[in-house]
């Protein structure tokens, strides 16, 4: 595609014969279908990348938003693929002990190592069964982003704004103060040749997988997983499902957190839908519910609840993880949920940040879990704040290796709701009530079927209501039953 005003390009739109798509700007930063990003690769001096290798950093709807819109986006970036391509990523090697293999329910170890290959080393990721299991030289710039100094204008500072335009325009103010930030950050950061270590983990019964995941020291770019994999015997123990509701409509500072009308509704609904339809169907094992409205909501009782279920669940037990509340940007462009004692900052500290949802699944053994935020944002929801809002989740979920459903509101369509509840959690409940999201038609319903079940419907309600509401399905854990019809 070429630009209207000076013939430039501003992107390439590739199809693939499996329906699977990518739209990318000549820096690199790009949007895809789930598959998409695995199908175009890029050479230099004779390596060869997948640009999936780069989705950390260059998965940025907001930004191909803005190159198509005919937008200078280099105030926006501090990278482009050119650059990452100058920073090979690690050679990473795993091992594991020799003898005998443990029964399952025992610990076990798994040693690796990277070494720079030119780019340095950054963050290692290990994975059990494709869930996050340990971070390794844990990087400054997380996912890309970097702390913005004090002072710096806050993209949350649109969340506030009294009209869209002013939303984007404070959103683009604070996007631009990052930038520069970031940019320190990379230069101030020393290279790293190498990192080693070990991980601790507890064996599931039958294969368990590990991989292991380097980056390179600017975190632009990591290498293909190295995995190995063993099978550890044992019955496997009956799952279990648990649920974490936290439902919040009235906050300590009311002036910055408007009230809600549906999200402990939403909360208590969804817990109990869940409850009575998968009662039963976990071998009689009845369904764990823990939920959180208003005052127990906050940042000490979410903590609280979320270390109970680090010491409660197992490897092969199913967590859902709901939460209706606002949703916004903090100072750093990262996704927040404000609690009910949120104190009006854009801090990651002030909001329950991706980096505390990170460490709290990572921590919690469960290798299936699902985490559903169906959030307001008070300054409306355009499409870069859909853009931003993808970009960041996307990476949580990648990182997490696990399932998020997310459908952002503007606060004024939330206060309406539908039939009762938000239209996002109304779909899901229809989804868990009748078997209209078995797709296949197998007599099951699985994550991903409830998952493009309430998305299609929310989506077709909100074009009759004249809304624009389409929630993200980001599908990165293994696809499970959550109940079958009977």
């Amino acid at each position: 595609m070429l630009s209207g005003k000076d013939g430039g390009e501003i992107g390439g739109m590739i199809g693939f014969e499996t329906g699977e798509w990518m739209t990318i700007t000549p820096e690199g930063y790009f949007v895809a279908s789930t598959e998409g990003d695995r199908w175009v690769n890029v050479r230099m001096n004779g390596s060869v990348y997948g640009i999936d290798q780069f989705y950390d950093v260059f998965y940025r709807p907001d930004l191909v938003q803005r190159k198509l819109a005919g937008e200078d986006i280099r105030p926006f970036i501090r990278v482009t693929l050119q650059d990452a391509l100058r920073d090979p990523p690690p050679s990473v090697s795993v091992k594991l002990p020799p003898g005998a293999v443990p029964a399952a329910g025992q610990k076990y170890r798994v040693s690796l190592e990277a070494l720079a290959q030119g780019g340095g080393v950054g963050e290692v990721r290990v994975m059990h069964n494709g869930k996050l299991v340990e971070v390794f030289n844990r990087a400054v710039v997380v996912s890309g982003l970097a702390r913005a100094p004090s002072g710096s204008p806050s993209p949350a500072a649109g969340v506030r704004a009294v009209s869209a335009e002013q939303a984007e325009k404070a959103l683009s103010r604070g996007l631009v103060g990052i930038t520069r930030a970031e940019q320190d950050a990379i230069l101030a950061r020393p290279l790293i040749k190498q990192v080693a270590g070990d991980v601790e983990v507890e064996l599931a019964a039958g294969e368990n997988e590990f991989s292991v995941i380097g980056f390179n020291g600017p975190g632009t770019l990591n290498a293909r997983p190295v995995t190995q994999a063993i099978v550890a015997a044992g019955a496997v123990p009956l799952p279990r499902v648990f649920v974490l509701a936290v439902g919040v409509d009235r906050f300590l500072n009311a002036n910055m957190a408007p009230t809600l009308q549906f999200a402990v509704k939403d909360s208590t609904d969804f817990a109990q839908a869940i409850r009575e339809k998968l009662a039963g169907q976990y071998q009689g094992t009845p369904v764990v519910v823990k939920a959180l409205a208003n005052e127990q909501a906050t940042h000490a009782g979410l903590s609280e609840a979320l270390e109970q279920l680090q010491k409660e669940v197992r490897t092969n037990d199913l967590l859902v993880w709901f939460v209706a509340s606002h949703g916004t940007l903090d100072n750093n462009e990262r996704y927040g949920i404000v609690l009910h004692d949120w104190d009006g900052q854009d801090l990651e500290s002030s909001l329950f940040s991706t980096a505390s949802i990170l460490e709290a699944s990572r921590r919690i053994k469960a290798f299936n879990q699902l985490l559903i935020l169906d959030t307001c944002h008070a300054g409306g929801v355009s499409k870069l704040v859909s853009g931003l809002y993808d970009a960041r989740l996307s990476v949580l979920a990648r990182n997490m290796g696990l399932h998020v459903f997310a459908s952002a509101s503007a606060t004024e369509e939330a206060m309406d709701g539908y039939d009762g509840n938000g239209l996002f959690t109304h779909n899901l409940l229809l989804g868990l009530k009748t078997g209209a999201a078995d797709a296949n038609a197998d007599k099951a319903v699985t994550i991903n079927e409830l998952g493009d079940y309430a998305r299609a419907e929310t989506i077709r309600v909100a074009r009759l209501l004249h809304r624009r509401q389409e929630p993200l399905l980001l599908n990165f854990g293994k696809d499970v039953t959550v109940y079958e019809l009977r």
